[in-house]
């Protein structure tokens, strides 16, 4: 729209000058019919696509010329001045360099003074309004073709900055995507671990006390076939040793059952403690710190198993009547400590539970700690980085 107003603007200013030829002068005529066509191929050329600074700097300065033809041949007018403004907006608008905006800025003035000079020498007199408020037009079409400048790079810049949204945006949902599929397989990862730390626990507890009942059994068959006293005795052994394996069973039971409802932390340490508390009357304490959903749910399982692993040691080993857990969800790290006010001991030697325990934690990129002493209980305590995993290795517990 902007084009067809500059082209309908330059062809009424050559109307405006074929009307102030005197009747008959037919080189005047011929030369205002001449602008009039140089004017229009060198617009339909700038409003071409692609064009180098150095093709618009000569179409200009050939507009330029003839505008000051336009000045010289009828110095009473002043419309060329307009024709200078015309110009003037696609200057400011298409060239970037400022030795050419110089050097036309300078051109306008010399020929503009000339053209004055020479109106006065002829006329003998200056039109200073009507020059002044066309000068006035010349600097408004400047300042105006600067300001278009300056909008079209903005405009260029925000395109170019909403591309590069786009990208990262379509980046940032691919990233997602690989994100989410990568804590699905972490998921089914830790669940299938889990249930092969089930199996092996199985396979070392359970395991081992089938084997030593089979063989109290046979013993006490042999002891029953001879009418032993002793018969006794290790029928009570098998009895502990059934009672063990059939704990040792439901707790693995439960621990899957738990798994399956792994987005639901706090529910299943409760529904754990509750079920731990009817079997063995032990008195659970729980609290929570923090938001439990910042919890990776790969941490689940392994928060569960060291609890019930804590509790199970409280009460087999310990003997303890209360035990106390506190959970801190804190930023970036999870702080889990278990207390018991069972018997303690002065040295702590970690068995399978506890061995197994530290390497769940371990493998976690956590830290755990031991500490009790004699008639003061047992206290354990974790911590997950959520940020910056860290590995130990070696050492003692």
């Amino acid at each position: 729209m902007l084009g067809y107003a500059r082209l309908l603007t330059i062809v009424l200013i050559c109307i405006v000058y074929a009307l102030q030829v005197p009747h008959g002068v037919l080189g005047l005529q011929i030369f205002v019919g001449t602008a009039c066509l140089i004017y229009a191929v060198n617009h339909f050329l700038l409003m071409m696509s692609h064009n180098r600074e150095r093709r618009i700097f000569f179409i200009l300065l050939s507009n330029g010329i003839v505008t000051v033809i336009f000045g010289f041949l009828f110095p009473k007018v002043d419309l060329y001045l307009i024709l200078f403004g015309v110009d003037a907006v696609i200057l400011f608008v298409n060239i970037q360099s400022k030795v050419i905006v110089r050097f036309f800025i300078g051109f306008f003035f010399i020929c503009w003074f000339a053209i004055l000079i020479y109106s006065y020498q002829y006329f003998g007199e200056l039109e200073i309004w009507g020059n002044i408020i066309t000068f006035m037009f010349v600097v408004f079409s400047a300042l105006s073709g600067g300001l278009i400048k300056k909008l079209m790079l903005a405009r260029q810049t925000v395109d170019e900055q909403y591309e590069k949204l786009n990208s990262s945006h379509a980046a940032l949902q691919e990233a997602h995507e690989q994100l989410r599929l990568y804590a699905k397989e972490v998921e089914e990862l830790t669940a299938v671990k889990e249930r092969n730390d089930i199996a092996r626990e199985i396979h070392d507890t359970v395991g081992h006390n089938m084997t030593a009942l089979l063989v109290q059994l046979q013993l006490a068959e042999e002891l029953l076939k001879q009418k032993s006293d002793q018969t006794g005795a290790v029928l009570q052994t098998c009895h502990e040793l059934a009672r063990k394996s059939l704990q040792e069973v439901r707790a693995s039971v439960r621990t899957l059952k738990e798994e399956e409802n792994a987005g639901d932390l706090v529910g299943n340490i409760r529904r754990m403690l509750s079920e731990f508390s009817k079997v063995t009357n032990v008195r659970t304490t729980f609290k929570l710190h923090g938001d439990p959903v910042t919890i990776p749910l790969s941490l689940h399982p392994t928060i569960l198993r060291i609890m019930q692993e804590s509790l199970t040691n409280a009460k087999r080993h310990g003997k303890a009547a209360t035990c106390e857990i506190m959970l801190s969800c804190l930023d970036g790290k999870v702080h889990l400590s278990i207390s018991d006010d069972g018997t303690g001991v002065n040295e702590v030697n970690p068995g399978f539970g506890l061995i197994n325990m530290k390497e769940r934690v371990e493998e976690r990129g956590g830290m755990i700690r031991f500490e009790s002493e004699k008639e003061k209980g047992f206290q354990l305590k974790v911590e997950f980085p959520l940020r910056e995993k860290t590995w130990v290795i070696g050492g003692t517990v």
